[in-house]
């Protein structure tokens, strides 16, 4: 039984068409209007960012450029916020560790 399903040949109906290379992918379709984005990794781990040349963006349309460069996000601000978000359940944490553990404990303890 176990032969006649592992590792026997599986006929798809779509592998004609990628043996003859009239598969059709998602890079393949262009819509107007389309854009494309690119990603580019650094080659150092840690390096800072001092500067971003925005002169090639200059050729977008106004809308498009606007969306690149028309918000700054305040990272500062945004990690007071997180800190204060999540000061009150490590105070609990801290001040209620031992009945907390307590309390897991007893569960695993027998009698």
């Amino acid at each position: 039984m176990g032969a006649k399903y592992f590792g026997a040949a599986v006929r798809r109906r779509e592998d004609p068409r990628f043996l003859r290379g009239e598969a059709r992918f998602v890079d393949d379709v262009t819509l107007p209007g389309l854009l494309h984005a690119a990603f580019v990794r650094s080659p150092h781990a840690h390096a800072t960012i001092t500067r971003i040349r925005t002169e090639a963006a200059k050729t977008m349309p106004v809308s498009l450029n606007e969306l690149q460069s028309g918000y700054e996000i305040r990272w500062g601000v945004m990690t007071a916020g997180a800190v204060i978000h999540t000061l009150p359940a490590m105070l609990m944490v801290i001040f209620a560790q031992r009945y907390i553990i307590t309390g897991m404990t007893m569960g695993a303890v027998k009698g």
